[in-house]
């Protein structure tokens, strides 16, 4: 009987042991599950990773074939020329300005003069018809 007792207790301590060997191979399969997961999105990371550098090449390929200091040179130089003819157009307007005041002021100068002239002769005329109305009033008295 102690060989039976020795047997089961052999057979418990197996029986145990073989229950920790499931729940080892449990855990080693989700431990697999879990890697094989990280090993797939780290590939698909990678992928996404090498069509990400593959853009910025091009990107970068498409930037220094952009010629930034000829591109820059010919808008300094029309931006230049703008502004040469931005200040053309100014004394332009400039010289027109003084010309049209110049024109302006001869021209008020000239009429002032005429309206002058014209007030000396209406103040003559109504003098000399004042004159004349007076006489012919005095004429008139002396005839009746």
């Amino acid at each position: 009987m102690n060989q039976l007792n020795d047997i089961n207790s052999s057979l418990a301590q197996l029986e145990e042991e073989l229950e920790n060997l499931k729940k080892a191979s449990s855990i080693i399969q989700d431990a697999k599950t879990t890697a094989q997961t990280v090993l797939d999105e780290s590939e698909e990371l990678n992928q996404s990773s090498n069509e990400l550098l593959v853009a910025v090449n091009q990107l970068m390929t498409k930037i220094n074939n952009v010629d930034f200091p000829t591109r820059l040179e010919k808008l300094d130089v029309s931006v230049t020329s703008i502004n040469a003819s931005v200040q053309n157009v100014l004394g332009r307007l400039d010289a027109l300005e003084r010309n049209l005041k110049d024109d302006i002021d001869s021209k008020t100068t000239f009429l002032a003069g005429k309206l002058g002239k014209l007030q000396r002769e209406n103040y003559i005329l109504s003098g000399l018809i004042l004159v004349i109305v007076v006489g012919l009033l005095i004429l008139q008295l002396f005839l009746k």
